[in-house]
């Protein structure tokens, strides 16, 4: 395609008129290749980054109700009321401690 392109310009302007295409074709191929690697990566980069976002999205709002509806509920060390206990009687404590200071 782009050798036609060069024949092409080259049967319409006449010979003693040719320089200024030519080097305008030649300026504005040189340029394509090379920004058409770095336009085509952006373009591809934001599109895959676009429907990576979306899938994840789709998938994880499909799964939560699942989640919800086939996992038990389960507390950690963190989370038990002994545990809580100790944490308010520590603080108590250190609130106690920081007064006689």
């Amino acid at each position: 395609m782009l050798p036609l392109t060069l024949t092409i310009l080259s049967a319409a302007v006449p010979a003693s008129k040719r320089g200024l295409p030519l080097g305008a074709w030649g300026g504005i191929s040189g340029l394509a290749v090379a920004l058409g690697p770095v336009v085509g990566g952006a373009i591809v980069r934001v599109t895959v980054v676009a429907v990576d976002l979306l899938a994840e999205r789709a998938v994880s709002m499909a799964l939560v109700p699942l989640a919800r509806t086939r996992l038990a509920e389960t507390r950690g060390p963190f989370g038990s009321s002994q545990h809580r206990e100790a944490c308010r009687h520590q603080r108590a404590k250190q609130g106690a401690i920081s007064d006689r200071l």
